[in-house]
């Protein structure tokens, strides 16, 4: 913290004032001092009364002047604004999350579901940045890694009313709805849903790799592959826990039923199964999205990881320190008031004598 205004100019000044003051009184004594001499006045000088007014004239200089003085010194510093500046350097806990969304064929009836659980999930944190990738057999980024809350909101919230109208535009002529999907599918020939290729895009949203950070990544899939990845998901959840990252799954939950068949609700397919063992297998946890509760555990989850400990941008903030010129201000001012006041309540009391 250092001193943005020093206190030597307005005491100088202060100590002036004072100076001029007491010069003032010396001076108009000296005159007295040094007047016409009259006649026959030893008897006059002499009477207790006249003393006592001189008395009480010569006290109310002195204060008056004292009470000048104060006010002045006050004044000064008031007039000379000192101030204390000091450099903050913030630092913040921040934590990375990366939502990373399937937009197969296999997953458009549940993506505006996924999108709306991103939505409520984002709604948890607080300082962390979020990005958000979509892939299928290619990934696209929607946004990168931000902490602009206000902008998270809209943008997903978009997401999330765009995704719906596809699903629902699509089941009646096919249309996009407006949600242009094209980026997400590189040719025929790679086929799509491409899972491990998708998650392994969606880690290089991590940027600050020079840094010991808290990374969390959530994929929302189904995993069911229909082409070939250049990674396999347990390839892909390698890679994550080899960048430090934990892996935290939102399986949609209806795989069992796929073809009309009717699987117990307690059997897990071999792409479930997959995809419970490649998120745990970093740390992370695995949940379907009937799941009511997966939101919060998943942002409890997050949560409790300990979070990097980050330099922000540094700024200076200035006080003013003023405050005891006021005061000085005030005492003088009150001074004077109070020593005006006992004056004339004598001359009063004088007149009546």
């Amino acid at each position: 913290m250092t001193l943005q205004a020093g206190w030597a100019i307005p005491v100088a000044a202060g100590l002036l004032a004072v100076a001029a003051v007491v010069g003032v009184i010396l001076a108009r004594r000296r005159r007295r001092q040094g007047g016409t001499a009259l006649a026959n006045t030893s008897r006059f000088l002499a009477l207790p009364a006249f003393g006592r007014v001189l008395r009480r004239h010569a006290a109310t200089q002195v204060l008056s002047g004292l009470a000048v003085a104060v006010l002045a010194v006050g004044a000064t510093i008031v007039a000379a604004r000192p101030a204390e500046s000091e450099t903050i350097t913030p630092e913040v806990r921040n934590r990375d999350v990366v939502l990373c969304l399937d937009v197969s064929g296999s997953m458009m009836e549940v993506d505006a579901d996924l999108m709306e659980s991103f939505q409520n999930l984002v709604k948890n944190f607080d300082g962390e940045r979020v990005g958000l990738s979509v892939f299928n057999s290619s990934s696209v980024t929607l946004f990168p890694l931000t902490d602009d809350y206000a902008f998270l909101e809209e943008q997903l919230g978009e997401y999330a009313r765009q995704l719906d109208a596809y699903w629902e535009t699509w089941e009646i002529d096919g249309s996009d709805g407006g949600f242009d999907f094209s980026g997400t599918l590189i040719g025929e020939e790679y086929g799509s849903s491409l899972i491990g290729d998708g998650l392994a895009m969606c880690l290089d949203l991590f940027d600050r790799q020079n840094q010991e950070r808290a990374r969390s990544v959530v994929l929302a899939t189904d995993n069911m592959v229909a082409g070939a990845p250049y990674l396999t998901l347990p390839e892909a959840a390698q890679l994550a826990k080899l960048k430090n990252v934990r892996m935290y799954a939102i399986d949609p939950g209806w795989g069992q039923y796929w073809d009309g068949w009717d699987i117990p609700s307690t059997y897990e397919m071999p792409e479930q199964a997959e995809l419970r063992e490649a998120a745990e297998s970093t740390g992370g946890e695995y949940y379907t999205l009937d799941d009511g509760d997966s939101v919060r555990k998943i942002a409890n989850s997050i949560l409790s990881q300990e979070a990097s400990l980050t330099e922000t941008t540094p700024y200076r903030l200035v006080h003013d320190r003023a405050g005891l010129g006021t005061a000085l201000a005030a005492v003088g001012a009150a001074g004077l008031v109070l020593v005006s006041a006992l004056a004339a309540l004598g001359r009063r009391r004088r007149r009546s004598e």
